[in-house]
């Protein structure tokens, strides 16, 4: 009967709320989108850079009308569009101004890492600082070291592990790696010296100046360049090998 009822109660309910239907007023709510309007922000707030790097400040959305400034232009420079370049070590205050509002970036800037030298960039340098003892003793003008022939050098000595030579294991002259596209040094003379078992820069040195013909090379009015190569495999049959590419530019 419990459940009897309940159901009539039901019934009852539903009737008097259609009946009485036109004594209510009933409110319709319709789907409502609020577009929430995005918050104006710098792609970066603080910001680490290094000396000579540069980087592209934005504003997010992007804004028409936007005015950038540096608190420290020797510091940090910053262009019309937001392009930020690292002058000197030190720290600045980036602001973009839209209209009455300003979004500001914290720089810090630092100076380039200290290059680690190689011990095979060490060696490169102390061959060069001898042979221009070398040449200043016999009163002769220094050589510059030259990254192309440093480079053209190098693959040299790498070539020797396989046949040492001045003829190159694809049968051509030492000179023709002047050549590659990879270095195409246009050159008036040029040179070689070629070594192997020496260990270190001052020993190959001593070597080549009490050789004739590599002594020659050495102190040659005819070149104004060098690049020394320099190549160690611990499998090879002597495992240190040492190159020097002399070059008379135009």
């Amino acid at each position: 009967m419990k459940s009897v009822k309940k159901k009539i109660t039901a019934m009852l309910l539903t009737i008097l709320l259609i009946f009485s239907g036109s004594m209510i007023a009933v409110d319709v709510m319709q789907p409502v989108t609020v577009a929430a309007a995005s918050a104006v922000k710098l792609n970066k707030t603080s910001l680490t850079m290094t000396k000579g790097k540069t980087y592209q400040l934005k504003l997010r959305p992007a804004q028409k009308k936007v005015k950038w400034s540096s608190s420290k232009k020797t510091v940090v420079s910053v262009s019309k569009s937001g392009k930020l370049t690292a002058k000197k070590a030190g720290k600045a205050t980036i602001t973009a101004k839209v209209g009455k509002k300003k979004y500001t970036c914290k720089v810090t800037v630092k100076n380039k890492p200290a290059a680690v030298l190689t011990k095979a960039d060490k060696e490169k340098a102390e061959v060069l600082k001898l042979i221009n003892k070398e040449r200043k003793a016999q009163g002769k003008s220094s050589l510059k070291m030259n990254d192309t022939l440093n480079a053209a050098a190098d693959k040299r000595a790498k070539e020797l592990t396989q046949l040492f030579s001045h003829t190159r294991p694809n049968g051509e002259s030492c000179f023709s790696i002047l050549s590659e596209k990879k270095y195409q040094v246009n050159y008036r003379s040029a040179g070689e010296n070629i070594a192997a078992g020496y260990t270190d820069a001052a020993d190959v040195m001593n070597g080549w100046m009490n050789s004739p013909g590599h002594r020659a090379n050495i102190l040659s009015d005819s070149y104004d360049q060098v690049g020394i190569g320099y190549y160690y495999d611990a499998n090879a049959p002597y495992r240190y090998y040492w190159v020097q590419i002399f070059m008379g530019s135009w």
